[in-house]
């Protein structure tokens, strides 16, 4: 289902390693009649010289991004396995940006104890309320976690924006 291939994307690897198909869509010709750009980011990202559309390749992420919807079912998916940690508390960050400030008590309790996991499993990047807080989308790029030429994975659909920052970027999961 979608919590699991969101659990998994964030199972306790000695690397992250997303699924992606190579592109597809995007896997076309630059305008110069060069390779998409793209296309250089999932190679270099999957250590192999060329990728066709409709290939399927294991790619090292730079980033893997969620909120408190999504990472609420990763959560889940590491109760579920008996996962006790994540693969680089450094690589991953989640915004609680949907639910944020709470609209009632049980939305509260669901960004605290994502906070609480965060914490436990050394995920670095956490942004709450507060001075912090904000708009996943704004906040990671912000806080320097978006950089030219990086793979990044996020539970939210939105995770495409990154593009604009000279990355490539995929929702995975539930998106």
């Amino acid at each position: 289902g979608a919590g699991s291939s969101y659990g998994a994307f964030l199972a306790p690897l000695g690397h992250i390693a997303a699924r992606l198909h190579a592109i597809g869509n995007q896997a076309r010709v630059a305008a110069d009649g060069g390779t998409y750009r793209p296309f250089f980011m999932v190679c270099a990202h999957a250590g192999l010289k060329t990728v066709k559309a409709g290939d399927i390749v294991t790619v090292d992420v730079d980033l893997a991004m969620g909120n408190e919807l999504s990472v609420n079912l990763a959560i889940k998916e590491f109760e579920k396995y008996g996962f006790d940690k994540v693969f680089d508390g450094n690589k991953i960050a989640v915004v609680a940006d949907h639910f944020t400030p709470a609209k009632d008590i049980r939305t509260a309790e669901m960004v605290r104890q994502i906070g609480r996991w965060c914490e436990k499993l050394g995920v670095r990047h956490f942004f709450d309320v507060g001075p912090k807080g904000g708009i996943e989308h704004i906040i990671l790029p912000d806080n320097g976690l978006i950089r030219p030429g990086s793979v990044i994975v996020g539970g939210d659909s939105h995770t495409t924006t990154y593009g604009a920052w000279g990355a490539f970027s995929s929702g995975v999961g539930s998106s």
